[in-house]
């Protein structure tokens, strides 16, 4: 494709531009030549034909050039197979990386839903043992099953039979990475581990009794995880010139932190003193959240820096 300038105008000038009449000022409108209408829709065609068929074109579907265009982004996504290990996690397509999820009311513990729409890209089993593929989906709609009543459930996404499959399996934090790193739709226990390069922890439901609402925590999934920042110290004491406080940082991503720094941020209240003692401890670190407990001598705020990756 090419531009395709105005019959009139600078006739010297290729690249001259397009420009509205004005009488008043004694400016000609530009005179659009046949090809300025032609060429982009031939273009714009060439594009949909291509991704989505030749019988795709369709004069009623103002979507086809961006359903087109994802299509090609799926297909770029769509590797060679190589070692699963040198896959990257699953990625989550929205700003936040995690999956709008609706839970709702029913007879036993509930139902969650998914809406259609969203890119989830994840990896898929190839051909040889040891071997995958990068791929790119869309949720379809989803509404599960009534799940069973107090008790956690995990929202789990696996490609099965080259498609995106939802499913929930019930399980526990604890649970470990199963072998072949996918889980198990439907099973009444093992649901509950990190995600993997063929399977992504999108939720933890958990459910009460008959006819309640579950609870659901949505979990960040991208290659890679991280957050860092200042905070205050909660339940903050200053006794002459000891400090403490606990911090408690909200994570909820799909996989646990690998690596976790935490300090004091330094702002002295005393230029004489003997010692200066700086305890962190009772540190706990999961995939839902980051806690821990300051001690420090010597300081005149009550705040920390922390930082976490995945």
């Amino acid at each position: 494709m090419e531009y395709v300038p105005p019959l009139n105008g600078d006739l010297g000038d290729p690249d001259r531009p397009y420009v509205n009449a004005n009488p008043a000022a004694g400016t000609e409108g530009s005179i659009p030549p046949a090809e300025s209408f032609e060429h982009p829709q031939r273009e714009i065609l060439e594009v949909i034909a291509h991704y989505l068929g030749a019988q795709a074109p369709d004069g009623g579907d103002l979507t086809q050039l961006r359903q087109a265009i994802q299509q090609a982004i799926a297909e770029a996504l769509t590797q060679a197979d190589g070692p699963l290990a040198g896959l990257p996690f699953p990625t989550v397509e929205t700003a936040g990386n995690r999956l709008t999820v609706t839970p709702a009311s029913a007879a036993a513990g509930g139902t969650v839903g998914v809406a259609a729409g969203t890119g989830i890209v994840l990896g898929e089993v190839g051909v040889s043992a040891g071997l995958g593929r990068l791929r790119r989906f869309e949720t379809a709609a989803f509404v599960s099953a009534d799940l069973t009543a107090n008790a956690t459930h995990y929202l789990r996404a696996r490609v099965e039979a080259g498609a995106l499959e939802l499913y929930l399996q019930r399980g526990a934090d604890t649970d470990p990475t199963p072998a072949g790193l996918v889980g198990t739709p439907g099973a009444a226990a093992g649901g509950g581990f990190d995600s993997t390069r063929l399977d992504a922890l999108l939720a933890r439901v958990v459910t009460g009794n008959a006819g309640t609402v579950p609870t659901v925590t949505a979990l960040a999934n991208a290659d890679r995880l991280g957050s860092y920042g200042e905070t205050a110290l909660a339940n903050y004491q200053q006794v002459n010139d000891e400090l403490s406080g606990d911090i408690s940082i909200a994570l909820n991503w799909a996989r646990r932190p690998i690596s976790v720094h935490l300090s004091q941020s330094d702002v002295q209240n005393s230029t004489s003193y003997s010692d200066m003692d700086r305890r962190i401890f009772d540190v706990a670190i999961d995939r839902y959240a980051l806690t821990a407990h300051f001690g420090h001598d010597y300081m005149a705020n009550g705040k920390a820096w922390w930082s976490a990756c995945a």
